[in-house]
């Protein structure tokens, strides 16, 4: 029994070994990417677009994580402005793995947290103003397309729940003269929520557990 015993655990290193080398495809790609995001924020129902960046780190077949940074900004009828300053992170499942094939899609599920800043402000000079920092949820699909196994392009839709302080826009019409004007306020706790359309384009860097940059291994540089 206990020579039975030390074999069995003579084999787990090699077992490990095994399960670590199937764990570890793909873990270590370091990619950096430039977004653009459409934004169904504004509660006068008017579109937001932004710009932002991200870089990527893998963890294993079927785990990416994505750090980011978003910036966007509406234009509420020309009455106003509004602007998001978005900064967190986001994990991907890889339901099928990850294939870095060229001309193949990457499908995933991606959920995450983010922290936000928002201004809404009116654009004649003297009007309301407004301002808020929240934090927020979200959860969302997407689809990696591979232009080649060193960059992608990537498509996501994103519904993002937004906890703190809310702040309400309304379009206001005077009927005597016809004026329109923005009416900003800024109201107690609560959830807000709007719908993210992200595209970005995506390059791997280095390859981090591997020892590659660029391309080449490090002791090549």
């Amino acid at each position: 029994m206990l020579r039975k015993i030390i074999f069995l655990l003579g084999l787990l290193p090699f077992c490990a070994q095994a399960q670590d080398a199937d764990e570890n495809k793909n873990a270590g790609r370091f990619m950096l990417g430039y977004r653009s995001t459409m934004s169904a924020f504004s509660d006068v129902g008017f579109t937001g677009f932004g710009v932002g960046g991200h870089f990527r780190l893998q963890f294993g077949p079927k785990i990416n994580s994505e750090w980011y940074y978003d910036h966007i900004t509406t234009d509420l009828g020309g009455l106003g402005r509004r602007a998001d300053e978005h900064i967190g992170w986001s994990v991907m499942f890889y339901t099928f793995g990850q294939h870095t094939e060229k001309g193949k899609f990457t499908p995933y599920i991606e959920a995450g947290n983010c922290f936000d800043y928002t201004k809404v402000m009116t654009n004649y000079k003297g009007g309301m103003y407004a301002d808020r920092g929240s934090a927020a949820v979200h959860l969302g699909l997407g689809t990696h397309y591979n232009l080649s196994e060193r960059a992608d392009i990537t498509l996501k839709a994103q519904y993002m729940i937004h906890i703190g302080e809310n702040i309400d826009e309304k379009i206001v019409t005077d009927e005597q003269t016809g004026a329109r004007n923005l009416m900003i306020t800024k109201g107690g706790t609560g959830l807000n929520g709007h719908l993210l359309i992200t595209c970005s384009v995506n390059f791997l860097i280095a390859d981090l557990w591997k020892g590659y940059l660029f391309g080449k291994h490090s002791k090549d540089l």
